[in-house]
C-alpha cells in the first residue's frame, strides 16, 4: 500500500495505491477524505475502471479482518478491500448528491453511481430470540 496524504481544511485527505499480490499485479486507487470514495483498477495499458464508488460503504481490513481508518493508513500495509451496499435512502437522487462522489468534491463529478449489490437489512438482535 502506497498512500499520499494532505490536509485541507479539518479532513484527511488523499489517495491510497494499491497493488495486489496474485500474479496480476493489478493496481488500484482509493481517494480518500475521511471515508473511501471511490475504488478504481488501473490496468496494464494506464485504462481505467471505476469498480464502485460512495455511497457504498468502502472499506480496507487488516490481515486479520481489523477495519482499517483513513488515519491509519501507511506504507506496506497488507489490505483487503470489501464494499457493502448502502440503505436504500442512500441511493436516491438527494442521496447520491449529498453521500455520492457530488458530495465530496469536483472531480469526481463525472463518476456515475451503479450499486455494488442490493442492501439487506441486517437482522434485529431482538428478533434472533
Amino acid at each position: 500500500m502506497g498512500v499520499k496524504k494532505k490536509s485541507k481544511v479539518i479532513y484527511g485527505y488523499g489517495i491510497v495505491e494499491l497493488e495486489s499480490i496474485d500474479d496480476q499485479k493489478n493496481r488500484y486507487t482509493i481517494p480518500f477524505k475521511s471515508e473511501n470514495i471511490v475504488v478504481t483498477q488501473i490496468y496494464k495499458d494506464n485504462a481505467e475502471e471505476v469498480l464502485c464508488s460512495v455511497p457504498d460503504l468502502i472499506i480496507l481490513v487488516d490481515t486479520d479482518g481489523n477495519a482499517v481508518g483513513t488515519q491509519d493508513y501507511r506504507y506496506d500495509l497488507f489490505v483487503h478491500v470489501i464494499a457493502f451496499a448502502p440503505a436504500p435512502q442512500w441511493m436516491t437522487l438527494d442521496g447520491i448528491i449529498i453521500g455520492g462522489t457530488p458530495g465530496f468534491a469536483k472531480e469526481f463529478y463525472h463518476i456515475k453511481y451503479k450499486p455494488i449489490g442490493v442492501y439487506i437489512p441486517p437482522v434485529p438482535f431482538s428478533a434472533e430470540f
